[in-house]
């Protein structure tokens, strides 16, 4: 049953994680919202996946944001506020320290190649 439980852990955070992205990037949200404390959370999720909490949500944040770049005419601005982001240069540093490139570098990198 460890296993099972381990998985329905994960399942839930990335559920949680696909709604609440856009506003919430605290790794005891998802802790509260599982009703686990967040440092069981962050070592049970490590434990499963390899990363922190705190990386998977980085993670999906740039997800998130790479196909809004892709798929969408919002300027980055407007991606970094749709992202819960009170600023584009820490959204921009975010992405940047994830990717090696910055969202506007990103964007222009794939106009390139269609």
């Amino acid at each position: 049953t460890d296993h099972n439980y381990e998985l329905k852990l994960k399942y839930k955070f990335q559920e949680l994680l696909n709604f609440n992205v856009e506003n919430e990037h605290s790794v005891s949200f998802y802790a509260d919202a599982l009703n686990i404390s967040p440092r069981h959370f962050t070592r049970q999720i490590k434990k499963i996946t390899g990363m922190s909490a705190k990386q998977m949500i980085q993670k999906k944040i740039i997800d998130v944001a790479k196909e809004r770049l892709l798929n969408s005419e919002l300027d980055i601005a407007q991606i970094a506020y749709g992202l819960g982001f009170t600023n584009s240069p820490q959204f921009a540093r975010i992405f940047k320290s994830d990717t090696g490139l910055t969202p506007s570098e990103f964007r222009k990198s794939i106009d390139k190649t269609s």
